[in-house]
């Protein structure tokens, strides 16, 4: 509050934050669970664009990184076939 008792607020520009997906959006766009996702991310096959602070430290992808992976992983399975 301001010394006349009025609130101010105020606002910071939002820096431009790129396309990010939780564990639980990489996993769709995967197709895998969300344990899999955690798993990529420990053997860094899909590196975390962030982890976030608190008990969980849940991780954020890029979207990129993600659809990246998934068409990795969709030519490595139509080689296979």
């Amino acid at each position: 509050m301001s010394k006349s008792g009025q609130m101010v607020c105020i606002v910071a520009a939002m820096p431009e934050i790129p396309d990010l997906l939780s564990t639980r959006g990489a996993a769709r766009v995967l197709g895998v669970t969300t344990r899999t996702v955690h798993r990529y991310a420990e053997s860094e096959t899909l590196r975390p664009a962030y982890r976030l602070d608190g008990l969980r430290g849940a991780f954020l992808f890029h979207e990129a990184d993600v659809r990246e992976l998934a068409n990795r992983r969709r030519k490595g399975s139509q080689e296979a076939a």
